[in-house]
């Protein structure tokens, strides 16, 4: 909503330059306070020691190479293993 309202701040600014209008509306839109999100928690320590321990799931597997990586969903998918160094790869986890 911010980033709307910044637009239409600079559309208006705009048109005041242009002699299309004289008011700047979008100065006068409050906007609602921001909610704390619980979308993008990372997971704790315990959680991660908890996906170290099921390496052998294939989901498991899956979330510790984003956790680690940061890599998006459809980033991972993208890869090809012909890109990979899957020669020199390691594992390195500390408890």
């Amino acid at each position: 909503m911010n980033h709307m309202k910044s637009v239409c701040s600079q559309m208006f600014k705009y048109a005041i330059d242009q002699e299309i209008v004289t008011t700047n509306y979008a100065t006068l839109v409050e906007l609602p306070a921001k909610e704390e999100s619980e979308i993008h928690k990372p997971f704790t320590r315990e959680e991660l020691a908890n996906l170290w321990q099921h390496t052998e799931d294939l989901g498991a597997k899956v979330a510790l190479i984003l956790c680690y990586t940061g890599f998006r969903p459809t980033e991972l998918a993208l890869i090809k293993t012909a890109d990979v160094n899957l020669a020199g790869r390691h594992r390195r986890h500390k408890d």
